[in-house]
């Protein structure tokens, strides 16, 4: 099976929400609706970091454990999915992401996710949100060409021992 992945660089995010408003479009998200399946995550400590915010589809998904209607399952390109029509809305899959992946819609009254885009995957495309960033911040490819690049672990971002995500960080030349 062929995994996907990300590989982010902070340093030439820019904040314009691009990916954020691709994901939107490519999701049909209603305007007004408070959830974003992809977000800018903003720390300051000394410096402001902004990081895409996708589902990182990891190798390990807590969110999958824990889900009581087992709602929570991966596709056959690797990524991690939620059947909306199972999902009864515990967050408990929000609850036990430490990257807060899963958001709650208000209007279907159900989790829901970056799902990476499978159908734009299969006809040879990037995820939305890849797609539209104008700096290359967001870069998608095969996991097994992506995971031997940048690092693992950046500040801000949860310790990924546990959970294995999908993201790797470009990070020469960031002030940690």
């Amino acid at each position: 099976m062929q995994t996907y992945g990300w590989l982010l660089d902070p340093k030439r995010c820019v904040e314009c929400r691009a990916c954020e408003v691709a994901c939107k479009q490519w999701n049909q998200v209603p305007t007004g609706l408070r959830y974003r399946l992809v977000r800018i995550h903003e720390n300051t400590a000394g410096n402001v970091l902004a990081l895409p915010g996708a589902c990182n589809h990891c190798d390990n998904a807590w969110c999958m454990k824990v889900c009581p209607a087992r709602a929570i399952t991966r596709d056959a390109l690797g990524a991690v999915q939620i059947d909306t029509t199972k999902c009864f809305g515990c967050r408990q899959c929000y609850a036990f992401c430490p990257y807060q992946a899963p958001q709650w819609n208000e209007a279907k009254r159900v989790m829901q996710k970056c799902t990476m885009c499978p159908e734009r995957i299969e006809a040879g495309e990037q995820p939305a949100c890849a797609t539209l960033c104008p700096t290359g911040a967001i870069r998608f490819g095969k996991w097994e060409e992506i995971q031997g690049k940048g690092s693992a672990r950046i500040d801000h971002f949860s310790n990924p021992a546990g959970t294995r995500p999908r993201a790797r960080f470009i990070v020469e030349g960031f002030p940690g």
